[in-house]
């Protein structure tokens, strides 16, 4: 809305792209591109590990939490 307000043209002069598609995000104008990432199975992993630590037997530090995310493409890329 401030872009628009600015005479900023979305997507032709700039693109804006969100992360973790919340709610309303196709609701704006244009609808916003995002990045949706799968947020409980983040929490579980990342529990999981935190636990693994605490117990020691794991090294958090040098472990990676790799997850599949979702480019959600709509109108403001």
């Amino acid at each position: 809305q401030e872009l628009q307000a600015a005479g900023v043209r979305v997507p032709e002069t700039i693109s804006i792209v969100g992360f973790d598609d919340i709610f309303g995000a196709d609701f704006t104008s244009p609808p916003l591109t995002t990045v949706r990432s799968p947020v409980h199975e983040c929490g579980v992993r990342a529990t999981g590990r935190l636990l693994e630590e605490l117990a020691g037997a794991y090294k958090v530090a040098t472990a990676a939490l790799p997850v599949e995310t979702e480019l959600i493409l709509r109108g403001s890329s």
